[in-house]
């Protein structure tokens, strides 16, 4: 139970750091002040855990005070303006709906009267041009590209069942921008590998197109790869009313079931006198929860993975708490 009590200091430093409001200088001095009293408990003969839980404490502490100020901030200058134009590059694979598309921009300039540099991120909703279209095949626009739009930033609609303000916010957006007319002024920005990862993505994706009629192609998307664009609306609302929509969502028992077909199959290939059979367990485990679109319940089962494969390495037994607290102060810290 030790590695959950260094989780729950972990977090608890988290959300004690925003009450507190010590700045970054004095949560370090904190946390090398906590280092010390691991040496000294060990020279005294004093149980470790709760040195070690200063030390987690102390360091969830500097984690939360380094969290930049509201990057929202910089573009509610402008949501007054009638019309602007926005520079940036697509943050993420859009979603798709027909026609419709929905993606993050990072701004790096907004121009009123002058270009002025901001940075700061806008969920954008447009549609497909013309020129686009002639330009390129689907999907028409993807992360990477450099956009120049032009139309009104606005913060967040109020709804009445939802705070939609406060769930973006979460995200680190205070803007949206609907419909604005769009120019393509680059493609192949950001990061090389996961442009990569988003290629094999949609490779993939486009081979169950190949061999799978409709829906069922969609339905193997939505399943294997997390791309829920080309379900029919009328399927997707029964899996609503039937309460099964939790299966179209990429979950830890993709990652699971992946984990034990590969173990297995290693361990026949290579044998278990040797431990590098657990390394192609864990590169599938990690390249799929990353191809899939990384989202939080893969990324919490990749996690626990690892650790599974990591006690294997070394011996120890195998329990699902401690991995499950591994990988929510991995998160959290994340």
């Amino acid at each position: 139970m030790r590695l959950p009590a260094l989780a729950a200091a972990f977090v608890v430093g988290v959300l004690l750091a925003p009450k507190l409001g010590a700045s970054p200088a004095a949560l370090t001095l904190f946390l090398l002040a906590a280092a010390l009293v691991v040496p000294l408990a060990l020279s005294l003969r004093w149980r470790l855990v709760p040195a070690l839980m200063v030390l987690a404490l102390a360091a969830g502490m500097l984690r939360a005070g380094t969290i930049e100020p509201d990057p929202t901030a910089s573009l509610a200058q402008f949501h007054l303006a009638s019309e602007l134009q926005v520079e940036g590059v697509v943050l993420s694979e859009p979603d798709a709906v027909g026609q419709v598309y929905r993606l993050r921009l990072e701004v790096e300039r907004v121009k009123t009267d002058t270009w002025t540099r901001v940075q700061g991120t806008v969920l954008v909703t447009l549609k497909e041009t013309v020129e686009i279209v002639d330009a390129r095949d689907r999907p028409f626009f993807r992360y990477g590209d450099r956009l120049l739009l032009t139309g009104a930033l606005k913060p967040p609609p109020e709804l009445d069942d939802f705070d939609y303000p406060a769930y973006l916010a979460r995200q680190g957006i205070g803007t949206v921008m609907a419909f604005p007319d769009v120019v393509l002024l680059n493609a192949g920005e950001g990061a090389a590998f996961r442009r990569w990862l988003l290629g094999a993505r949609g490779r993939l994706a486009e081979s169950l197109i190949r061999a799978v009629p409709e829906p069922q192609a969609s339905f193997g998307q939505a399943v294997l790869l997390g791309i829920r664009d080309g379900l029919p609306d009328d399927l997707i609302e029964d899996f609503r009313v039937s309460g099964t929509s939790h299966i179209l969502a990429i979950s830890g028992l993709h990652i699971s079931v992946l984990l034990g077909i590969s173990l297995s199959v290693s361990a026949l290939a290579v044998g278990r006198r040797r431990q590098l059979y657990l390394v192609v367990p864990l590169l599938l485990i990690w390249g799929y929860a990353l191809v899939s679109g990384a989202p939080p319940s893969a990324v919490r089962a990749a996690i626990m993975g690892t650790a599974y494969l990591g006690a294997l390495a070394v011996g120890r037994p195998r329990s699902t708490l401690p991995a499950l607290a591994l990988a929510a102060t991995v998160m959290v810290a994340i």
